[in-house]
C-alpha cells in the first residue's frame, strides 16, 4: 500500500481554482462590456454623423 504522503494530489486546492474561475469570468465580463460600449458608440456616431448642433 503506498504511503500517505505520496497520495497528495498536485492539483490545486477548490478556492484556488475558484479564484481563477472567478478571474477568468471577470476578464472575459470586462471584455464583453468594453465591446457592446465601444459598439454603442460606433451606432451613435453612424447615427449622429453630419449633424450640426447650433446652440441659441
Amino acid at each position: 500500500m503506498p504511503d500517505p504522503s505520496e497520495q497528495t494530489a498536485a492539483a490545486p486546492s477548490m478556492p484556488e481554482e475558484f479564484r481563477r474561475d472567478l478571474d477568468a469570468f471577470e476578464a472575459l465580463e470586462r471584455q464583453l462590456l468594453s465591446d457592446e460600449r465601444r459598439e454603442r458608440a460606433r451606432k451613435l456616431a453612424e447615427r449622429f454623423t453630419g449633424l450640426k448642433l447650433t446652440i441659441a
